[in-house]
């Protein structure tokens, strides 16, 4: 059973830059383009490096009037897209962000891998979001089969009729690299046709530092930085709300003596979800009342996990909890972080294991 969840949490690592080589192949045989950055992307990849997705969407909101295929039109360089989106973004709405801000939710969010992996007969009527990933082959069934995307718009149409928030899930870490981004602002583009009410990055930064997950790993801090300048470079192309996935101990870490917490705060997100993984309510906590008083005007999340192990580690779970156990554990950290304005909810690592938990 963890063997086949780690294959499908992790499979859309596998195959996504063949995906988007194949991709710049057709653009590149059906048309002239020129002085475009992600040409010079296509080139420079290295072969042996496999990267996959996930995304999120936006009611209503098509950005541009994207063909099946290629995602970029002829002779549209990337900074000529940016113009375009910087056009057609409206100011965010302040009065309704602090009208949120202020009404601290009850319901939880799930992180979805796999949306063949839960039943949605079974969802719950206290969910708030549910963030969906994609693998590179699904990304490319929707952009090849206009039935895959009806699917999808009904998908999220049935979710929305039930109250529940969609959003899109992209989470690979090698997308932070200055040479893989304009893989990700592709699939912004395309995701923008259909309706998730916000993006959530979970690009996990602190995988860029880890030995073997890429050719020369990043120091910790440099990381940070490579995740503050994709954040920065892919506001055009955010096409809804945004949200952003990181380890707790990144909304202190400064970048040019300014602690990251303050410089995300500019870029008005929707909510930070802190990882948090503790199987101790206690310490969740404590972490999270800290950095509500540090950041007292930055919306904040926590996240738990329920993943089994090898995927954590057993201090860092629920999953041998009963459903009710943790229900309860919920209602307890909601309850101690209730008084602060800027707490946004709590999200659960992952909707598949929550639902074999209530079996």
């Amino acid at each position: 059973m963890i063997t086949v969840f780690i294959h499908t949490r992790h499979r859309y690592y596998q195959g996504i830059l063949e995906y988007f080589d194949a991709e710049a192949e057709y653009i590149l045989s059906t048309y002239d383009v020129k002085n475009s950055a992600r040409s010079s992307v296509a080139h420079s990849r290295s072969s042996h490096i496999d990267i996959s997705y996930e995304s999120k969407n936006r009611p209503q909101k098509q950005l541009l009037n994207l063909k099946l295929s290629p995602m970029i039109e002829k002779n549209i360089s990337v900074q000529e897209m940016e113009s375009r989106f910087e056009e057609k973004i409206l100011p965010p709405d302040t009065s309704v962000e602090t009208e949120r801000i202020n009404t601290p939710t009850k319901k939880h969010s799930f992180f979805v891998w796999s949306r063949n992996d839960f039943e949605l007969h079974r969802l719950e009527k206290d969910i708030q979001t549910l963030a969906v990933a994609f693998s590179a082959e699904e990304v490319n069934q929707l952009k090849t089969n206009p039935r895959k995307r009806e699917q999808l718009h009904q998908y999220i149409g049935t979710l929305h009729q039930r109250g529940i928030a969609v959003g899109l899930l992209l989470g690979e870490p090698r997308w932070m690299l200055p040479e893989f981004r304009d893989n990700l602002k592709e699939l912004l583009v395309f995701f923008s046709q259909f309706s998730f009410d916000e993006i959530v990055y979970d690009l996990e930064p602190n995988q860029l530092s880890q030995p073997g997950y890429i050719d020369e790993p990043l120091s910790d801090s440099l990381a940070l930085v490579r995740l503050w300048e994709t954040l920065t470079e892919l506001q055009p192309y955010t096409f809804a709300p945004f949200s952003c996935a990181v380890h707790y101990r990144y909304l202190t870490q400064k970048i040019d003596n300014r602690a990251f917490g303050s410089l995300i705060k500019g870029l008005s997100p929707h909510h930070i979800i802190l990882m948090i993984y503790s199987g101790n309510h206690a310490t969740v906590t404590r972490r999270m009342q800290r950095l509500l008083s540090e950041f007292p005007t930055l919306p904040l999340s926590a996240a738990v996990s329920v993943e089994p192990t090898p995927i954590v580690a057993d201090d860092e779970t629920y999953a041998q909890h009963s459903s009710e156990e943790f229900y309860n554990v919920l209602e307890k950290i909601h309850t101690d972080l209730k008084s602060f304005s800027q707490f946004s909810g709590l999200w659960i690592q992952s909707m598949e294991f929550y639902q074999e938990m209530q079996k």
